[in-house]
C-alpha cells in the first residue's frame, strides 16, 4: 500500500534544476510529479551557478507549488570525492581514524567544508572509505533560501552516489564488474560497481566541451552553439547534419572512449578485476545519437543507455511526452527517492550541516513536546485543586481558633536563647568552611600529582612519543554571554536570559610522534592510530571527562604532531 507521503526531491544540476515527487508502495516507487527548469545565463563560476540556480529554485517551487521537507542533489564539479584505505580498527574508533583522515585528504579546514563518508569494503586487514566533501558556503546559501520560502532540507545527496543507488534499485544484484558512465553538461561521474565495492572518478569531459567546440568552429555564441546542438541531436546524426556539429560529436565520442579506456585500465589495476565487460550510459550527454553503438565498436564492450523507467510507475498526472524527452534527468532523482524504502538505499550519504539537520528534527519532535506538555499540564491540575482546597481549609480553621482565643506568651528569654544558639551555629559553621577549604587544597594537590604521574606513564608506554606543552584553559559561560550580548542593546538585562552555569576547565596537551618506519617520507596510518590509541588512554583518566577538539600536522617527515583539548571532570576539581 501506498505510504500517503511523498518523496520530494530537487536535483540541483550544473545546467538544470529538475523535481520529483515520489510515492512508495509495497517497495516499489511512482512519480507523482516531475518538472524541470533549464538554468538560464551563461555559468563560468560557482556564483554564477548560484544565482542561476536561486531563480531556477524560486520558479520551480511555485509553479510545482512545493511544501515540507525536500531533498535536494548536488552536482560532481561542486564535490571532492576522495577513496582512501585505512588500517583496520575497532569499529567504536572508526570516526576518529576517518576525521583524522579526511583533515588530511580535504583541502580546507574541517570547519569550512560539510562531509560524510561510506565505508566501501574491508578485507579485515584495512578498509576503504569513501569521502565526499562540499563548501560549507554553498550549501548554506541553498538552505537559507529554501529556508525562506518555508521548505526544510532533510537530505542532501551527491549526484554520483544518487546515481549509484538509482542503479542499485534497478538492479540489486551486479555480478560482473560494470561501469556506469553519467555524462553531465560540465562534469561526468564515472562510476565502477561490483559485487562488494564500488569506486567512483569525477571527469571534466561533459556536454558543455561539446558545445564549446561546435560554437568555436561556427564563430557562433555558447547559447547558439547549445541550440543548434539540441535541435541537431533532436533531429538524429547523419550525412544531412552541419558539419560542426557532425565534427565535434564524432571528436567528443572519440575523447571520452580514450577517457573510459584509460580509466577502465586504471580501475581494473588498483581492483584486480579481469574485465569490465559492460557499459551503461546515462545523463544529458547519453542523449547523443550514435553515442552507444560508436563506443561499443572502440571499447570493445557491451555499451547501453540506462533506462530509467525500470521499476517505476507514473503516476496520473505526468506528462509522459514532457519525461520522455528529459528522462536523462529521472535516474538521480530516483536514487533520492529510494531513502524511502527501508534497506534500498546502497549508500547512505548526507551533506545537511549538522546544525541545519538538527534544526529540522527538532521541528519534526515539536508535536511530541506539545504533546507530552499537555499531559504533564493535565496530570498535574488535580493534584493542584486538591492542594488548593486544603489549603483553604487550613487557613480557615487558623482564622476561627485565632478569633476564639487570647494566647498571650513571654518569649524574651526564648528569643534570647535563640539568639545564642545561632551565634554558636554560625562559629561552627565558619571553622567548617575553613576546615573544608584546607582538605579541598590538599586534595587538588594530590589530584595534580596523580594526574601528572598518569600522563608520565602513559606516554611511557607509547615508544617514539613526548609531550611538548601542558597548559590549563578556564571557560566561563558566564562571560562568554556577557560577551555575545549586542553592544547596541540599551536598557536592563532580562536576569532570566542569562543561564549561570559553572565555569569548565580544559587541559590543553601539545606533543610528537616518530615514525621510525618512515623518517623521510609521510607519516604511515599505522602511526595515526598510535596516537588516537595514546589519546584514548588519555581520555580514560578519572579527572577527564572528555576529549572535546584535536588536530593533527603530518607536514614534518617522519614526525606527527598532534594537539588534544581535554575537558576536567567537575567533580574531581583540580
Amino acid at each position: 500500500m501506498s505510504s500517503g507521503k511523498l518523496q520530494q526531491v530537487l536535483n540541483c544540476g550544473s545546467q538544470h534544476l529538475s523535481f520529483g515527487a515520489f510515492s512508495e508502495s509495497d517497495g516499489e516507487l511512482s512519480l507523482e510529479r516531475f518538472d524541470y527548469e533549464p538554468l538560464a545565463g551563461e555559468i563560468t563560476s560557482d556564483e554564477d551557478w548560484i544565482s542561476a540556480l536561486i531563480e531556477g529554485l524560486r520558479e520551480i517551487t511555485t509553479r510545482q507549488e512545493i511544501k515540507g521537507k525536500v531533498s535536494l542533489i548536488f552536482p560532481g564539479h561542486l564535490l571532492l570525492t576522495k577513496f582512501i584505505k585505512v588500517p583496520s580498527i575497532a569499529e567504536s574508533k572508526r570516526d576518529q581514524i576517518i576525521r583524522f583522515e579526511a583533515q588530511q585528504n580535504i583541502p580546507y579546514p574541517l570547519n569550512e567544508v560539510v562531509w560524510d563518508y561510506e565505508i566501501v569494503s574491508d578485507d579485515g586487514a584495512e578498509f576503504e572509505v569513501a569521502l565526499v566533501a562540499i563548501k560549507l558556503e554553498i550549501v548554506e546559501q541553498v538552505c537559507g533560501l529554501l529556508a525562506s520560502m518555508d521548505l526544510q532540507v532533510e537530505r542532501i545527496n551527491p549526484s554520483s552516489m544518487a546515481q549509484l543507488n538509482a542503479f542499485s534499485y534497478q538492479e540489486p544484484e551486479v555480478e560482473d564488474p560494470l561501469l556506469i558512465a553519467n555524462i553531465g553538461a560540465k562534469s561526468s561521474n564515472l562510476l565502477f560497481l561490483s559485487e562488494d565495492s564500488f569506486f567512483i572518478r569525477n571527469i571534466s569531459l561533459a556536454g558543455n566541451q561539446l558545445t564549446q567546440s561546435i560554437a568555436e568552429a561556427s564563430g557562433d555564441s555558447f547559447a547558439e552553439a547549445e541550440e543548434l546542438k539540441q535541435n541537431t541531436f533532436a533531429e538524429g546524426l547523419d550525412d544531412n547534419s552541419p558539419e560542426t556539429v557532425l565534427n565535434a560529436a564524432n571528436s567528443f565520442i572519440r575523447r571520452f572512449s580514450m577517457e573510459l579506456t584509460r580509466s577502465i585500465v586504471n580501475f581494473r589495476r588498483q581492483s584486480g578485476a579481469e574485465k569490465v565487460g559492460r557499459v551503461v550510459l546515462t545523463g544529458g550527454g547519453s542523449m547523443i545519437p550514435g553515442l552507444a553503438e560508436q563506443m561499443e565498436e572502440k571499447l570493445k564492450s557491451s555499451v547501453e543507455v540506462l533506462d530509467p523507467f525500470t521499476n517505476i510507475s507514473l503516476g496520473e498526472d505526468i506528462d509522459t511526452d514532457f519525461l520522455e524527452q528529459r528522462q536523462y534527468a529521472l535516474p538521480e532523482l530516483v536514487g533520492v527517492a529510494v531513502h524511502s524504502i527501508r534497506g534500498s538505499a546502497k549508500v547512505d550519504f548526507n551533506l545537511v550541516p549538522p546544525a541545519i539537520l538538527s534544526k529540522v528534527r527538532l521541528n519534526q519532535q515539536k508535536p511530541y513536546y506539545i504533546g507530552a506538555a499537555a499531559l504533564i499540564a493535565l496530570g498535574l491540575f488535580f493534584p493542584l485543586w486538591q492542594m488548593n482546597r486544603a489549603t483553604a481549609s487550613y487557613e480557615n480553621a487558623a482564622s476561627e481558633l485565632q478569633s476564639g482565643q487570647a494566647v498571650e506568651l513571654s518569649v524574651t528569654e526564648l528569643n534570647a536563647t535563640h539568639r545564642q544558639i545561632q551565634n554558636n551555629l554560625e562559629t561552627i559553621s565558619n571553622l567548617r568552611d575553613q576546615v573544608a577549604l584546607f582538605d579541598e587544597t590538599l586534595a587538588r594537590s594530590n589530584r595534580w600529582i596523580d594526574l601528572l604521574a598518569q600522563l608520565e606513564t602513559t606516554f611511557n608506554q607509547v615508544e617514539d612519543a613526548w609531550l611538548d606543552s601542558l597548559r590549563l584553559e578556564i571557560v566561563d559561560p558566564a562571560a562568554e554571554q556577557q560577551f555575545q550580548r549586542t553592544p547596541r542593546r540599551r536598557g536592563p538585562v532580562d536576569e532570566e536570559e542569562v543561564v549561570e552555569e559553572e565555569p569548565t576547565f580544559n587541559l590543553v596537551i601539545t606533543g610528537r610522534m616518530l615514525d621510525r618506519a618512515n623518517p623521510l617520507s609521510t607519516v604511515s596510518s599505522e602511526t595515526r592510530v598510535r596516537t588516537l590509541a595514546l589519546l584514548d588512554n588519555l581520555e580514560q583518566s578519572m579527572y577527564i571527562e572528555e576529549k572535546t577538539e584535536d588536530s593533527y600536522d603530518t607536514s614534518r617527515s617522519g614526525i606527527l604532531t598532534f594537539s588534544v583539548n581535554l575537558r576536567l571532570n567537575n567533580d574531581l576539581p583540580l
